[in-house]
């Protein structure tokens, strides 16, 4: 009977503690929500908790300050991107060619994006907002997602009219183009699949318009102001080529 009641008790625990696990996680879903649409400074825990189903002073049973809250959907939005790309990388062997781990790093993490869109747009209105020092596990993560790539570029020569290029400006000008594929209008967005080659593509070979296919065709008037944005392939598209992906060596 003392048996049968400790299973009984631990049975119990577990769907409270599966309960607790879920609305912790509504919590970071209705933040991320917040903080896409509201950034950092506007986004409130009122408005939060009255997304995730709970009063505001609730909040502070699951993290214990707006800071902590914050941290923690951004850290888990780049996480979720960071663990993405490793998966996929490590399905390759180590005969594998720079550009095509480059290639499933990218579509990876476009896949990533798309998939977790109001994690990826917080991330994208509120990072700026933060200082490092104020949220150090974020940081962290952000660095060790930064090394990653730049472990992946540096074994590509990037050159436009035989000047190399800094593989820290691919990084950014990638990460950046991916980030911003959440803010496209209806009619510019495609598969996730699709936009991931595109911007292969463009990174490893520059843009190249199909036959007879104007690269600005079919775009609403008024349109122009919504894809706005420093790193938004889009623009990148619109461009001249300045940069051209050379293999490197295996070595």
């Amino acid at each position: 009977m003392t048996i049968l009641h400790v299973r009984s008790n631990e049975r119990r625990w577990s769907v409270a503690e599966q309960a607790q696990l879920e609305r912790r996680r509504a919590v970071l879903d209705a933040a991320a929500q917040v903080l896409a649409e509201k950034a950092y400074a506007a986004a409130t825990l009122a408005e939060i908790g009255e997304r995730a189903g709970v009063q505001a002073g609730s909040l502070y049973y699951y993290f214990a300050s707006k800071e902590e809250l914050v941290e923690e959907v951004l850290t888990r939005g780049v996480r979720q991107s960071r663990d993405a790309v490793e998966a996929s990388l490590n399905k390759f062997s180590p005969s594998s060619t720079p550009e095509e781990r480059l290639v499933a790093a990218t579509e990876r993490m476009m896949l990533a994006a798309l998939e977790n869109t109001d994690y990826t747009a917080a991330h994208l209105r509120c990072v700026g907002q933060i200082p490092s020092s104020t949220m150090p596990n974020l940081f962290a993560e952000v660095r060790a997602m930064n090394q990653l790539w730049l472990n992946l570029l540096v074994k590509v020569t990037v050159s436009a009219d035989d000047v190399d290029m800094n593989p820290t400006t691919v990084r950014l000008l990638i990460i950046g183009a991916i980030s911003w594929t959440v803010e496209w209008p209806e009619y510019a967005r495609q598969p996730a699949p699709e936009i991931a080659r595109t911007l292969s593509n463009l990174v490893l070979r520059g843009p190249h318009a199909p036959s007879g296919q104007p690269l600005d065709h079919d775009i609403p008037t008024g349109s122009y102001e919504r894809i706005a944005g420093p790193a938004s392939l889009a623009l990148m598209c619109r461009a001249p080529a300045v940069t051209s992906m050379r293999r490197a060596s295996n070595g």
